[in-house]
């Protein structure tokens, strides 16, 4: 997996909770940066890093989606 790609991912916190509403989404988007011990990945809360205008909060998690195509530091320059 390319460093940089967009990835949505279940917060530690949340891992093993029910949503409010059955189709909620759980989904937190990402930015991936490293490979963390074991299987797990580093990537930056991109909602986080978006609110607070470049302070980066890295999270460490094994459950991901990834979409291989999306650059999210990419479209900032635009």
């Amino acid at each position: 997996m390319p460093f940089g790609t967009k990835v949505f991912y279940i917060r530690p916190e949340r891992q093993g909770q029910e949503s409010k509403e059955k189709f909620d989404p759980r989904g937190v988007p990402g930015v991936m940066v490293s490979y963390g011990p074991g299987r797990s990945l580093q990537m930056i809360d991109w909602e986080h890093y978006l609110q607070t205008q470049g302070e980066v909060r890295i999270e460490m998690t094994r459950h991901i989606k990834v979409r291989l195509n999306e650059y999210p530091f990419q479209e900032l320059k635009a």
